[in-house]
């Protein structure tokens, strides 16, 4: 049967055989253990799918090309992969875009992944997406790799038993922090060749995420500034008022405060209690006592009253400071907040 050049991914003059997308997308789906699973392959670009996150299956948007030579002189260094010679450009036609190129050089198979959502849209006489070679042989002894590229893309690469863990990324929407995710695959000891490592790793992320959403939303809603001094400077941080590890906490934007990193040790330490009726910062008398220059420094530049966001939906729950009041009741008492 001819293959019809439009829907293919290799072109002949790169000097390979022309793949037709829709099995494309197929086979990097089957390398994945089921958790990615193509429900229409339509023409291929992209193929209505499904990711299986852990909440249940996310429709994605599959755009899949082979990664082969470059032909721009740079073949020691780089690979990549287009779109389809007829142009078309990334969509969100059946959900959530995806963008994974397949490398099958060099022995084991590696998958690499481009931010599609800075794509949608965007088709071109033909569209080039490169990737470090180091990276993709990186990812083939690891499992895992990630890194930034001018432009400041982050790209990851990574072998195909690790998609789990991508695919929970793409389920919940949101990828978290580069160092958190590294953290987290060396805390699981996350392999391709164990795939008991690689759930733990793929349900960490559904606490990653969370996590990231919970300081996206807290941060931006007091407009990066710390509520207790006022410190903005990029380093702002999201406090919940009642801990994750507590019964009864919520990732809810009302239990949570922004602090810079100071106000957030000294609030977790319970050196610093809010007071729920009044939003009146106490500060322990053991700090107010201290004659250390810096200590001092703290302790007057720290607000007499919590600065809240505008937002009524955004303050502090009173419910949470209760609750957290009373969860810590003989902490502050020791350090004498109450």
């Amino acid at each position: 049967m001819a293959v019809n050049l439009a829907d293919a991914d290799v072109l002949p003059d790169d000097g390979q055989v022309a793949v037709p997308r829709a099995g494309l997308a197929q086979d990097v789906a089957a390398r994945t253990g089921g958790v990615l699973r193509v429900v229409d392959a339509g023409a291929g670009w992209p193929a209505a799918a499904e990711v299986q996150g852990i909440r249940g299956p996310v429709p994605v948007s599959l755009h899949v090309g082979t990664v082969g030579l470059t032909s721009r002189g740079r073949d020691d260094v780089e690979r990549r992969y287009q779109n389809p010679a007829s142009c078309e450009p990334i969509t969100q036609a059946h959900g959530a875009p995806v963008l994974l190129g397949l490398w099958l050089e060099e022995g084991a198979p590696v998958l690499v992944a481009h931010d599609a959502v800075r794509r949608l849209g965007h088709g071109g006489t033909r569209v080039s997406l490169f990737v470090s070679l180091d990276a993709l042989r990186t990812a083939r002894v690891s499992g895992w790799h990630e890194y930034k590229n001018s432009t400041g893309e982050r790209i990851i690469t990574l072998a195909p038993e690790m998609f789990p863990v991508l695919a929970e990324m793409i389920a919940e929407g949101c990828i978290p922090p580069e160092q958190d995710t590294r953290k987290l695959l060396a805390a699981a000891e996350a392999s391709p060749l164990d795939p008991s490592s690689v759930e733990r790793a793929r349900r960490g992320v559904s606490v990653l995420v969370r996590d990231a959403r919970f300081r996206h939303a807290v941060v931006e809603a007091y407009v990066g500034r710390c509520a207790m001094c006022g410190l903005g400077l990029g380093i702002v941080e999201a406090a919940h008022i009642v801990p994750a590890s507590v019964v009864g906490s919520t990732d809810a934007i009302e239990n949570g405060v922004a602090l810079c990193p100071n106000h957030h040790a000294a609030y977790d330490r319970h050196l610093i209690l809010v007071d729920p009726s009044t939003f009146r910062i106490v500060v322990s008398p053991a700090v107010h006592g201290s004659t250390a220059p810096a200590d001092r420094a703290f302790v007057s530049s720290t607000f007499a009253v919590l600065h809240v966001p505008s937002d009524p939906a955004a303050r502090p729950s009173v419910e949470m400071l209760v609750y957290r009041s009373n969860h810590f009741e003989d902490a502050y008492r020791a350090t004498g907040c109450i």
